[in-house]
């Protein structure tokens, strides 16, 4: 670096003294002398290195003073924080200004460690982020007495609003249940709302559905559902491919099957979800005992009264959280 600073120095003086020449030569030359053509091209020439040089010079040592530097920087700075050149760079460069940003934000160059919480970010979290998301989830979950001891039949509602990220809503609706379950199921209905403005093209897009309510809702029947057996158990999907462009598209799902009450239940997100409420109904000779999962004690409410127990909250719950519960007889 101590190199380059006297280099351009050197420069800025060599300039200084080509022009100098230039100047002295060129005043004795038209004094004594009727220059020629060409020693007046030779003159002009040595004139416009010499300035070109001490130019260069000049600029460099400017441009590394404090002042300039940190003028530059601004500049820098403001321009790779434009929206326009941010989408120029692909993923991998997004990351590295992402960490770059934050470690500067806490202060420690050493965040992003091999097995710190930054990379468990990027690698589990970061995607959420960009991932389409639900509103206002409600579950109904009402337990209706057999007269086989400990079987219920379970009425299960739950409903929720679809949020489009990346020009796409969820793929899919699922219900399914927890593996090693054979519960038989009785009913299983799906009821897709079209909010308005997408009414009309909602209704054309699904010609085998049954639609009502002027063409905003769309019952589609348990044969209507594709069976789904994998690694979270066995249940029913629904593909929303015609409906992925709908913002706001609200799903209703209700089924109704068996339950043994010795077994716990859980009602985990699927997406990152904003708001749920979860409402169970149960007989009074019934109670029950729930934890909600990856939220802190402070963003949710819970009534608990005979035969009626809800969990309620307004914040954000991630996927693959939620609420595990379990029912015990009180005689």
């Amino acid at each position: 670096m101590e190199q380059i600073k006297k280099w351009r120095w050197y420069l800025a003086s060599l300039g200084c003294i080509a022009i100098l020449v230039s100047l002295v030569s060129e005043h004795y030359v038209y004094k004594y002398y009727v220059p020629s053509t060409p020693v007046i091209v030779g003159l002009n020439f040595i004139s416009h290195i010499g300035l070109a040089l001490f130019t260069l010079g000049i600029i460099t040592v400017a441009l590394d003073l404090p002042e300039w530097k940190l003028y530059f920087q601004q500049r820098l700075a403001e321009s790779t924080l434009q929206s326009e050149y941010l989408r120029t760079l692909d993923n991998k460069k997004l990351i590295e200004l992402q960490s770059e940003t934050i470690k500067a934000y806490f202060k420690d160059d050493k965040l992003d460690r091999e097995g710190s919480f930054m990379k468990y970010f990027h690698l589990k979290i970061h995607s959420y982020l960009g991932s389409p998301y639900r509103e206002n989830n409600q579950k109904i979950f009402s337990l209706i007495p057999t007269e086989q001891e400990n079987i219920f039949t379970i009425d299960d509602s739950f409903s929720y609003r679809c949020r489009m990220v990346g020009g796409r809503i969820q793929e899919n609706i699922i219900w399914c249940e927890r593996p090693g379950r054979n519960r038989g199921f009785e009913e299983c209905a799906i009821t897709i709302s079209c909010p308005p403005g997408h009414i009309a093209r909602c209704a054309n897009r699904e010609k085998c559905a049954f639609v009502k309510n002027d063409c905003r809702d769309i019952s589609i029947g348990k044969e209507m559902l594709e069976p789904l057996v994998d690694e979270y158990g066995k249940g029913y999907k629904y593909s929303l491919e015609n409906f992925k462009d709908v913002d706001g598209l609200e799903i209703t799902v209700k089924v109704k099957y068996k339950m043994d009450i010795k077994d716990y239940e859980t009602w985990v997100m699927a997406y990152p979800t904003k708001g749920f409420t979860f409402t169970v109904r149960y007989p009074d000779n019934l109670k029950i005992e729930a934890d909600v999962l990856g939220m802190e004690s402070t963003e949710y409410r819970i009534v608990n009264k005979s035969g009626l127990y809800s969990i309620s909250s307004e914040s954000w719950v991630l996927a693959n959280n939620g609420i595990i519960y379990q029912f015990t007889k009180t005689t």
